[in-house]
């Protein structure tokens, strides 16, 4: 799931992250650890793939197979929806293209 899960995230990204009406890049979130200390990089709940399209923060959580929503992922997204920002969550490169294309022609 995590090669089909990557080929979305690579695709939103390298189509659709720098056309003249959006911004999108991965949101890399998670943790390592280096020279015996455990660093946390990125914001726990955070979508996959976040930018602007038409002048409004998006944010794209990617989700195949048996893949769920967690707690902290529906909690930043509910952060976002407050702030007028939109969420959403992607199954496949075709939902993305529709949801780009509703977001566009709006």
């Amino acid at each position: 799931m995590a090669k089909e899960h990557t080929k979305i995230i690579s695709y939103i990204v390298k189509n659709y992250g720098n056309l003249p009406n959006s911004f999108l890049w991965p949101n890399n979130t998670g943790a390592t650890k280096k020279r015996g200390f455990y660093m946390r990089f990125g914001y726990p709940g955070s979508p996959d793939i976040i930018g602007c399209i038409d002048g409004r923060w998006v944010g794209f959580e990617v989700k195949v197979g048996g893949d769920t929503w967690r707690e902290d992922q529906k909690k930043f997204c509910e952060k976002i929806k407050k702030c007028g920002g939109a969420y959403f969550l992607i199954k496949s490169i075709e939902d993305f293209d529709a949801i780009y294309n509703s977001i566009t022609s709006s």
